[in-house]
């Protein structure tokens, strides 16, 4: 479990010591858009996914494929507890997730498997 006070954040990393696979970062805050889960995608631009209540981050890690991403909290209180997950699991998540209407889901890109 991870708290991120306001003004709190965790700086860029790529988890390149953690195993291979899908991870799951449950978050809660206070305050929607007030923090947010960066990454470099895959053109080397920084995107900013903004976080709101009961959100799930998803990314596959993968050896020689750095994923450098960072969180940052600017004014909320941000909570957040990491899983890892199977790779059925995952696609599983995904497909289920893309059939709902009006879901803030947004797509997986190919490089991450």
């Amino acid at each position: 479990m991870y708290w991120y006070p306001p003004g709190g954040f965790t700086e860029w990393h790529t988890d390149g010591h953690h195993v291979e696979g899908w991870r799951v970062y449950f978050t809660e805050v206070d305050i929607e858009k007030e923090s947010y889960f960066a990454f470099i995608n895959a053109i080397g631009k920084s995107t900013r996914v903004l976080d709101w209540h009961g959100q799930a981050n998803m990314f596959r890690l993968i050896p020689g494929k750095p994923l450098w991403h960072a969180v940052v909290s600017e004014s909320a209180h941000r909570f957040s507890m990491g899983v890892a997950v199977s790779d059925s699991m995952a696609r599983s998540v995904m497909k289920r997730l893309s059939r709902l209407p009006g879901n803030r889901w947004w797509e997986v890109p190919s490089w991450l498997g």
